[in-house]
């Protein structure tokens, strides 16, 4: 799992909040939130900012984790295609 997302899972259980709680706070399924922290589902562009901001986290942190997505898809697809890049 990336740092991000354990980051990300730490910062909700520092604060004290339940998944309940930073739904209603920001919006985002209760559902979607526990599966983002087990890593299961990618974390959207629009998510990742506003909790970095309501959790106090650095952007820096989710702008790895989008990079690292990001390359982990590309090299994925290019197998699927057996192209090299």
């Amino acid at each position: 799992m990336h740092k991000f997302i354990d980051e990300l899972r730490g910062a909700r259980l520092e604060l004290g909040l339940s998944r309940r709680q930073v739904q209603k706070d920001v919006g985002i399924s209760r559902n979607y939130l526990t599966e983002v922290e087990k890593g299961q589902y990618n974390l959207s562009i629009r998510y990742g900012i506003i909790l970095c901001d309501y959790y106090g986290i650095d952007i820096n942190l989710f702008i790895d984790y989008k990079n690292h997505m990001l390359l982990n898809e590309i090299e994925a697809v290019s197998k699927e295609l057996e192209i090299s890049v």
